[in-house]
């Protein structure tokens, strides 16, 4: 849900730790992403396959928002079901991470730019 806990709610609940600046969300089956206004990226949830853009050597979920791998870079995010696509503000190219059919191909907590992406 994004507010620490794990229950289930029929309401809204507020999410815990986001900065100021949210311009977008994407909420995709089982987890949630939000882009900032200075171009950071934020995502919650379910991240056994990566999808959370977290680095590490063991993806896992998230009750809070946790900072994407891209720094500032990130203009619009896109959710799939165990995928997240970023459109990088620097060159205009698509980062994916999560379980590979975002297009990069690999299963990753780190983005890759999507060969061909170039807008």
């Amino acid at each position: 849900m994004g507010d620490g806990g794990d229950a289930d709610s029929t309401g809204a609940v507020a999410v815990v730790g986001l900065p100021s600046g949210v311009v977008g969300i994407a909420a995709g089956a089982s987890h949630t992403c939000a882009s900032t206004a200075e171009g950071s990226g934020w995502c919650w949830g379910q991240g056994n396959q990566g999808q959370l853009g977290v680095a590490g050597s063991h993806p896992s979920s998230s009750n809070v928002p946790k900072a994407v791998n891209l720094g500032t870079d990130i203009g619009e995010m896109a959710v799939g079901t165990l995928f997240t696509c970023a459109l990088r503000k620097s060159d205009t190219r698509v980062a994916c991470f999560g379980d590979g059919k975002g297009g990069s191909g690999k299963k990753s907590g780190i983005p890759f730019v999507v060969v061909g992406s170039d807008l």
